[in-house]
């Protein structure tokens, strides 16, 4: 009996430490997340309830690209700074990702846009409940845009977003900045996004950002928060779900295939060698010295 005791304490603790870390993980991507809808939320509240002299859209897609610099800066090396279930989702699809850690993420992510919409509501407690004012927090649709360009807008954006983020992370890329300005980029990114994007379905390429507002503007009361889209659209809610997802696994898949595996070409002079797929054939053997193996790579060519 005490001998099995004994077996399961090292156990015991593997879990502990695993849980404790996972823990802060899941804290680092929940305060993340609630920095990038704090200062995105609040920049659309004072572009929508301020006097029209005091903000405008260059204010909300700068506030929307700092605050996910910022919130980056917060979480990644505790996390990752995944601070959006999309860039989660894609990363556990294609094994760059535990499964177990998936969920808890994404909860993580989505309390902390709750409860950003929380502190943004109490910095301006004194709006009306009204279906303009819901615009602060959650994403609407134009009017006259369709359930198709919609999903299709939020699925291009975050897919070229995830191109440009994996562009910057990818340790193959030689031209990829230093690891403290990755962040940074990020943050151009989401910027990027909101002044070439927004125009359809603002920010629509982060479920939490749009979920966890949502689901806060229903409880305290703002009309039909889920039933609402615009003169096309009823029930809009589960487009700024799906379609980031799809427009994250979209963008990791073209990246993954098309670019990355182009860094990954070993024992090649230039990357337009590997463009114009002249790869050498090297020896298992390992009798080749370094010279030899450049002088292959310069006289063989191997058409495809």
């Amino acid at each position: 009996m005490d001998r099995a005791n004994d077996n399961t304490k090292p156990i015991m603790r593997e879990m502990m430490k695993i849980f404790k870390q996972l823990g802060n993980e899941c804290i680092a991507e929940l305060i993340g997340t609630l920095i990038l809808c704090g200062f995105g939320n609040a920049s659309i509240a004072v572009f929508i309830l301020a006097p029209q002299n005091l903000s405008s859209s260059l204010s909300v897609h700068f506030s929307w690209g700092i605050g996910a610099c910022f919130g980056c800066y917060v979480s990644k090396s505790i996390s990752g700074g995944h601070i959006n279930p999309a860039v989660t989702i894609m990363k556990t699809v294609f094994g760059q990702f535990p499964v177990y850690k998936m969920i808890p993420f994404i909860i993580s992510q989505t309390i902390g846009a709750f409860l950003s919409s929380c502190l943004v509501y109490l910095a301006y407690i004194d709006m009306e409940l009204t279906e303009e004012n819901a615009k602060i927090f959650a994403t609407y649709p134009r009017d006259g845009v369709t359930i198709p360009q919609a999903l299709v807008t939020s699925m291009i954006g975050t897919a070229l977003m995830v191109h440009s983020i994996f562009g910057v992370n990818d340790g193959k890329n030689k031209s990829k900045p230093q690891g403290n300005l990755e962040p940074l980029f990020l943050g151009l990114a989401v910027f990027v996004y909101g002044i070439t994007f927004s125009y359809n379905t603002g920010y629509a390429i982060n479920p939490a950002r749009d979920l966890g507002p949502r689901l806060f503007i229903h409880i305290i009361g703002f009309p039909r928060a889920f039933s609402r889209g615009n003169d096309t659209i009823s029930y809009y809610w589960w487009i700024p779900l799906l379609g980031p997802v799809l427009g994250a696994i979209i963008g990791g898949a073209t990246y993954n295939f098309l670019i990355s595996n182009i860094w990954s070409c070993q024992n090649v002079k230039s990357i337009e060698c590997c463009i114009r797929h002249e790869l050498p054939t090297v020896s298992t053997a390992g009798s080749e010295d370094d010279e030899e193996r450049q002088k292959s790579v310069i006289n063989q060519n191997i058409s495809t």
